[in-house]
């Protein structure tokens, strides 16, 4: 039974029945999930736009052992391609407050997560943080479930279960929530729903929706403060203007220099705005989740991005060869940097956290005669790991690097855009990445894409990216390149001559 209408009287849900919902950013597998659990079409996608834009109600075909009918709620997943996660939660909360208004309350809540992801990005910390905050203390039928475990070596997801369980998930199991692993059948969707099932006889109200019950707004909510809606509206200003200057330096232009260092100096005013507004919303409120992991990230010692010589900016000369490396946290940017410079990858981190936080400049050793090489390692885009270090924060850090190129009259080399092929559905921050490459203006552009070793269906995938979101960088002349662990080596020095090579294709 399905409709795409989140409507109380269509649907025809009770009081009495078992009513469970389902969480978690882009692509974690919760449609899949339903789909198994139901029988119903839920319409799956295999490509990168999420197939879920509303919430969408089914219910299960066969009732609880108190004969009663059972319904699941299958929900966008946030940072999604098509609907933003203000607008998202709006919706969820519309919804939830009808519901609660027509005394149906959830029996469970499934919060999604892909075993598969490497780091811990800013989405899915973003949209765990939600989920803390929207259940409450008193829900204690919260089950965070893991998937995509046919994509990882069984050892490697354990370990990172384990990170989960102890750092990311502690504060929710420490309210009661439980863990299952989901292996993509009809059987473990049903095992893991059958617990909630049982255990139905006394559903609970959602702190989200007492609260809008009391008379809260929305943004007065505890789970508007996970998405900081407060300085969104400064974030999004800072973002607009990092655009402008972008779109103004595409090319040659006549753009007076007094007027784009105005513009460069706004852009870092409205940084510190919204770093600003952050620490004043969070500063009267206890440590959340965010807060104290941010107070673990302090206390641990992050290895450096790479064993190999960091140097200055000052440091780099005009003969220098400059490489931008760009990509999402994860894909690998660290690692690709110790390869092609010779230097020992064991140092980059294998956790769940990200290892590079801030832009690092690192030297590479060069054959006698041939021109310096400088690699700029940045931090991932969709990072977990800080505060306010949003896509549009690491957007004007890159922007104020290749500012400071063009006036030291330094023109990148080539930059290198890194994408992770094991990304299920994950929205890529294409679109920043685009514009980093036109403000740059460097001679070479290439595409690597990586974890092929880990990736379900790649061809098709890097089909629809070729087509679909790469088409503007491929038609300026980017060349592609897939970077496979049996080949790295080879592969890695292919990709340095791409990089490096003169307007002609000759080599320097």
């Amino acid at each position: 039974m399905e409709t795409q209408i989140p409507s109380v009287e269509k649907i025809k849900i009770q009081p009495e029945d078992v009513v469970i919902a389902v969480i978690g950013p882009t692509g974690a597998g919760k449609s899949t999930f339903v789909q198994l659990a139901t029988n119903a079409d839920v319409g799956i996608s295999h490509k990168l736009p999420s197939c879920t834009e509303s919430i969408r109600v089914f219910q299960v075909p066969f009732s609880s052992p108190q004969d009663k009918r059972i319904f699941v709620i299958d929900t966008p997943g946030f940072d999604g391609s098509s609907l933003s996660d203000a607008k998202l939660l709006e919706q969820m909360a519309r919804w939830l407050a009808k519901t609660y208004d027509n005394q149906i309350k959830l029996s469970g809540l499934l919060y999604f997560h892909r075993i598969s992801d490497n780091r811990m990005s800013g989405s899915s910390l973003k949209s765990l943080k939600i989920v803390e905050k929207l259940s409450g203390d008193k829900f204690k039928s919260v089950v965070l479930v893991t998937t995509m475990w046919d994509e990882v070596d069984e050892k490697v997801g354990e370990q990172r279960e384990r990170e989960l369980e102890t750092i990311y998930w502690k504060p929710l199991m420490k309210r009661g929530s439980t863990t299952h692993r989901f292996s993509g059948t009809s059987d473990s969707a049903l095992d893991i729903l059958r617990p909630i099932i049982e255990n139905s006889t006394t559903p609970l109200a959602l702190l989200l929706q007492e609260e809008i019950q009391n008379g809260l707004g929305l943004h007065q909510t505890k789970a508007a403060s996970g998405l900081e809606l407060e300085y969104s509206a400064i974030a999004q200003e800072h973002a607009a203007l990092c655009t402008k200057i972008q779109v103004a330096l595409r090319g040659p232009t006549t753009l007076d220099d007094d007027q784009l260092r105005k513009w460069m100096s706004q852009c870092r005013r409205l940084h510190a705005k919204v770093l600003e507004a952050q620490a004043k919303a969070t500063a009267s409120k206890p440590p959340g989740l965010w807060g104290r992991l941010q107070g673990k990230f302090k206390s641990r010692q992050v290895p450096p991005s790479t064993n190999g010589p960091e140097i200055r900016f000052e440091d780099i000369t005009l003969d220098d060869r400059v490489i931008l490396v760009l990509s999402q946290t994860g894909a690998g940017k660290s690692s690709f940097i110790c390869d092609c410079s010779g230097y020992d990858r064991r140092n980059i981190g294998h956790s769940l956290e990200s290892s590079t936080k801030e832009i690092k400049i690192v030297r590479a050793p060069v054959e006698p005669g041939e021109d310096g090489l400088v690699f700029v390692d940045t931090p991932g885009f969709d990072n977990s790991d800080q505060i306010g270090f949003t896509d549009a924060v690491i957007q004007q850090k890159i922007s104020d690097l290749c500012y400071a190129f063009q006036k030291k009259g330094i023109i990148p080399k080539g930059v290198l855009y890194l994408f992770d092929m094991s990304n299920n559905l994950r929205p890529e921050s294409y679109s920043a990445i685009w514009a980093l490459y036109k403000f740059s203006m460097p001679e070479n552009l290439v595409i690597a894409t990586t974890m092929w070793d880990q990736a379900d269906d790649s061809d098709r995938k890097e089909s629809h990216l070729r087509e679909e979101r790469w088409s503007s960088m491929i038609n300026a002349g980017a060349l592609m390149e897939r970077i496979w662990e049996s080949e790295r080596p080879i592969v890695t020095r292919r990709i340095v001559d791409m990089l490096t090579r003169d307007s002609d294709g000759s080599q320097l």
